[in-house]
């Protein structure tokens, strides 16, 4: 084969494999409700300190990772998970594992 034909058969391959960056996520991970992140910095200590490191929305759920101020003026990164209403920070229950695992992963 000459050097043309392999050129041909490798932009085709390229064409077909790469990703495609128009085209639209099926499930956007960063659409996120008002409504439960306003729950969630509610339960925080110092919400005006809160700097979202990640955020994605699953279903109903928002579910991420937070750094924000504690009691002691330190920043302490968490996860959370807020839904309209009712939220939970890592530390705020003994269950978050089990709620996340159940909530947020997919």
């Amino acid at each position: 084969m000459n050097a043309l034909a392999h050129l041909a058969i490798f932009m085709v391959i390229f064409y077909f494999f790469i990703d495609k960056p128009n085209e639209p996520d099926p499930k956007p991970r960063y659409h996120t409700d008002k409504a439960a992140v306003a729950t969630l910095e509610s339960l925080l200590h110092d919400s005006d300190s809160v700097v979202y490191l990640d955020k994605f929305q699953n279903g109903s759920a928002t579910c991420g990772t937070l750094k924000a101020k504690n009691k002691l003026g330190q920043y302490v990164t968490q996860r959370f998970i807020a839904l309209p209403g009712f939220a939970w920070v890592e530390d705020s229950t003994a269950d978050f594992g089990r709620h996340w695992r159940e909530v947020c992963v997919w």
